[in-house]
């Protein structure tokens, strides 16, 4: 007794590249190999993840353009390569800005980040020469002052931020990126 798809057996199509879209796709693999060596070389296991499946994915989108072009005889091209490249370059890029600001080996570091994203926030509404007061990071953050004075210092030591006194007092600094 066999299911719905019992008498259905169809046979895989091989799609082929024409010849510039097989040169397309050898650069891009150089591209994203070269892109992945580097991760490498920096042991950041991070990026070699997301570097790793870039080509891949570019292949694959090739394919569904290829297949969206012509679907009764597709052929992927150097059109839908390089598409298919600039949607996968744009999201790798993304993501890898997305784990920088993310992605942490320890709690410090991790504490370091998300006081740095609450400034990018903050400078992205007020502007980049505008200072985030300490009553407003120290409110967002919700960590004891040691705490603070411990992430704010090694930042400041990493030249990641700069800090200005607020006419409130010494100990109420105010924040901003460099």
């Amino acid at each position: 007794c066999g299911g719905n798809l019992s008498g259905f057996h169809p046979d895989p199509m091989k799609i082929e590249d024409t010849p510039e879209a097989s040169r397309r796709s050898d650069e891009i693999w150089e591209l994203t190999d070269d892109a992945y060596e580097t991760a490498q070389r920096l042991g950041d296991e991070t990026k070699m993840a997301i570097w790793a499946r870039a080509f891949e994915k570019t292949r694959k989108l090739a394919l569904f353009y290829a297949c969206s072009e012509n679907h009764r005889v597709p052929r992927i091209t150097a059109a839908g390569i390089d598409w298919a490249w600039r949607l996968v370059e744009h999201q790798t890029k993304r993501m890898l800005f997305m784990a920088d600001l993310y992605v942490a080996d320890n709690e410090f570091q991790a504490d370091c980040k998300r006081f740095v994203g609450f400034l990018i926030k903050h400078h992205e509404r007020k502007g980049a020469n505008v200072f985030m007061p300490h009553w407003d990071l120290s409110r967002r953050l919700n960590w004891p002052e040691k705490k603070i004075q411990d992430v704010r210092d090694s930042l400041i030591a990493q030249q990641r931020i700069e800090i200005k006194p607020s006419s409130r007092g010494p100990n109420r600094p105010q924040y901003r990126l460099l």
